[in-house]
């Protein structure tokens, strides 16, 4: 059949395929599930072009659609001009993410089913709008393509939290019924995706999930629709849906989700937007990104000229009479309560996350874990990692063991360390299902006894082996996971990669003790690294986006009464995050930027965070360059835009 299909082009240009991203691996297509998205794109693109293999023969025909724990990507050629476009669309909120865990979900099957039947929803739309000699058919077919994809997603993930067929353990369900989960699925959760159960006004499910009316199917026969119990299902199911144009692929290590948002909504910079997410969240401006700012979201245009006025959105294609939850065009990461947007930072954690997975499932790993985490100080180290772990493991994550290193004197308190995790892995041995023990060691790489790096030594055989040797005995630690805290090297790259070949790192067992760590972070600072001259660099945008979303959570906080409860709009100033923003190196790293925030004196009455609110000169030269900081917070005042 796929000789048939394939030979002759009339089919090969009509032949819409949907693979799944492991049958490729099968095939020998390097492929990544848990990466960030330009990262998988790059890599998919890259099999496509220098691939003979079954890849390259799939991505001929007219569109080819490749499913993934990640989503999907949706490769489409135009059979007219041989031109090509790929997309890559996910859920950033569903339960069955690359990193989430199968044991608090569980599994689910049919997913290809559900895909297949939404993808043939899409397909027949646009034959239903061909006419004859309708030079829109190609446009109308991406379009049912995309938006069958769409559908398919939002309707695996109900899948997913629906399970096949609800027990209730009074009445075991009937032996004679046979249930239909897919047809039930489509029939209660069609109705609310659908405009025809919508208000014309307002497009708002007549009657909501989880809402008065809820569980009833459209006939009014009482299905028991659980299609669910959320509330809002626009928020929950949002559907991030990133276009790349497979000619620019070829720089993609170029391409920044941050600048893809000047000339959206009403931004002129990555600024603009960044000082939308003090104001109002990287949530709120991801929704606008997508032409959906909410009312209280305008910006004053007083100040910039007609000519910087931002241009008109295109029109919009055609597309289904779909009600689907709105697609995000400006993706982002959020594991816990961390959010991200760089991407080298997506893929460290997201590897970090499976990781921890493997570890957790696979009870025959009985040694501990190592990971190593660098950063510069103040970067939260051991926020972030207590955030990965507590993505992949739930509610059952363990409240971590934290040891300081610098502030140890002897063996004794380390094997006293030891003991401690002992103790604690014996208990959650003791308990069946409770995770291993978490365990912190910061500023391992500091000197004892005068040696450069006297620790890593001692830390072999716990490693290694899972035991420990002090002065009367060895005893065994067991499973743990240990993190390694860096405190005086700010890469993986500066602890190793710069000494690797010095006699002083091979005699304090440096690369035996990175052979046994089994993955590492570099926590971003906010600092920009120092230019060919030795000087401090300009702040970038990703870096300045990365200072505004730590920003907000600071105001969140630190500053909770100038946050209106409604709207969650921050009442600040505009010179005072430009402030922020722009200042080039804070002294202290993350450290400093909250410390202005706290020893800002926010006016209660007013509950503004206002220019004369920001600390003294004297005060603020603790942390940054007082006078720079003021300068930008004077600077903002001539911009116009000060609301």
């Amino acid at each position: 059949l796929w000789d048939f299909l394939y030979k002759d082009e009339r089919y090969r240009n009509r032949t819409v395929v949907v693979v799944d991203a492991e049958d490729l691996r099968n095939w020998g297509v390097t492929l990544m599930e848990d990466l960030s998205v330009e990262r998988t794109i790059a890599d998919f693109m890259h099999n496509v072009e220098h691939s003979s293999g079954p890849l390259a023969s799939l991505a001929g025909c007219r569109c080819l659609v490749v499913k993934s724990p990640l989503g999907l990507i949706i490769h489409s050629r135009n059979p007219a001009t041989g031109a090509s476009s790929v997309n890559s669309s996910f859920l950033p909120y569903a339960v069955s993410g690359p990193i989430s865990n199968p044991k608090r979900y569980g599994r689910m099957v049919g997913y290809s089913i559900i895909l297949v039947a939404a993808l043939a929803k899409g397909i027949c739309w646009a034959l239903s709008q061909r006419r004859a000699g309708d030079a829109e058919f190609e446009s109308h077919l991406d379009a049912g393509v995309r938006y069958g994809a769409h559908l398919g997603l939002v309707l695996c993930e109900e899948h997913l939290r629906r399970g096949f067929i609800r027990v209730d353990p009074k009445t075991p369900p009937k032996s004679d019924v046979d249930p239909d989960p897919y047809g039930e699925l489509f029939r209660d959760v069609a109705p609310i995706l659908s405009r025809a159960g919508t208000g014309p006004a307002t497009g708002k499910a007549a009657a909501p999930p989880g809402g008065k009316g809820a569980g009833k199917d459209p006939s009014g026969n009482g299905r028991d629709g659980r299609a669910a119990e959320r509330k809002d299902w626009s928020k929950d199911l949002r559907i991030v849906s990133v276009d790349f144009d497979p000619q620019a692929l070829r720089g993609i290590n170029g391409w920044s989700r941050v600048r893809t948002l000047p000339g959206r909504h009403d931004w002129l910079s990555v600024e603009d937007a960044a000082i939308d997410v003090v104001r109002f969240g990287l949530e709120a401006v991801a929704s606008a990104a997508a032409g959906m700012p909410p009312p209280w979201m305008k910006r004053n245009q007083r100040g910039r000229p007609e000519a910087q006025q931002v241009r008109p959105a295109p029109a919009r294609t055609a597309h289904p009479d779909w009600n689907l939850p709105p697609r995000l065009p400006f993706p982002y990461a959020r594991i816990g309560k961390l959010a991200l947007v760089d991407r080298d930072e997506i893929d460290s954690f997201s590897h970090i996350g499976k990781l921890l997975q493997k570890y957790l499932s696979d009870l025959n790993w009985k040694r501990p874990l190592s990971i190593a985490v660098f950063g510069p100080p103040g970067s939260g180290k051991s926020f972030t990692v207590k955030q990965i772990i507590k993505s992949a493991m739930g509610d059952d994550a363990p409240d971590p063991l934290e040891f300081n290193l610098s502030q140890f004197q002897s063996l004794e308190e380390l094997s006293n360390a030891f003991h401690q995790v002992q103790d604690r892995g014996l208990a959650a041995a003791a308990t069946a299902g409770d995770p291993p023990p978490l365990v912190f060691f910061d500023e391992f790489d500091t000197g004892f006894r005068a040696e450069s790096l006297g620790w890593l030594k001692y830390f072999l055989a716990p490693m290694q082996d899972g035991t420990f040797r002090d002065a009367h005995s060895t005893f065994r630690v067991g499973r743990a996971i240990f993190v390694f805290a860096g405190g005086i090297c700010d890469t993986f790259h500066e602890f190793y990669g710069k000494q690797r070949e010095s006699k002083e790192f091979r005699d304090a067992k440096g690369p035996d003790f990175v052979s046994r760590l089994r993955g590492h972070l570099n926590i971003q600072g906010i600092n920009p690294g120092a230019n060919s001259d030795g000087e401090v660099g300009e702040v970038g945008d990703l870096l300045m986006f990365r200072r505004a979303i730590l920003l907000r959570a600071f105001l969140e906080e630190s500053c909770p009464t100038i946050i209106d409860v409604h709207s969650k709009k921050a009442n600040i100033h505009r010179g005072v995050i430009c402030a922020f923003l722009r200042t080039r190196r804070y002294e202290h790293g993350v450290r400093s930027m909250e410390a202005v925030v706290q020893m800002s004196a926010v006016s209660l009455s007013r509950r503004q965070f206002q220019r004369s609110s920001v600390p003294s000169a004297i005060q603020l030269a603790m942390h940054v360059d007082a006078e720079e900081f003021l300068r930008h917070l004077q600077d903002a005042e001539l911009e116009g835009d000060v609301h």
